[in-house]
């Protein structure tokens, strides 16, 4: 799997183009099942994961995963981190 950079994705794609496939996508729709909700308990209390899978007709699938650890906030890291 490749993990393409905010930056690579700003070079690579121009503002029309990318404007039109998010419209046809939100026209065509989406398959996009409930979220996978994972409580994780710890030593330091609760945490989440979650997971959110959504693919297309066209054959493109993605999966967003986020992490929720409210503790981290108490030594001043951010308590959500994702990435899709």
């Amino acid at each position: 799997m490749r993990t393409v950079t905010a930056e690579e994705v700003a070079r690579a794609l121009a503002w029309p183009a990318l404007i039109e496939r998010l419209a046809s996508t939100f026209r065509d729709g989406v398959e996009s099942p409930p979220r996978h909700h994972h409580a994780m308990q710890r030593p330091d209390g609760e945490a989440t994961m979650l997971l959110m899978p959504a693919w297309e007709q066209a054959g493109y699938i993605g999966v967003k995963m986020v992490n929720v650890f409210p503790q981290n906030a108490e030594h001043g890291v951010p308590a959500i981190a994702g990435v899709y």
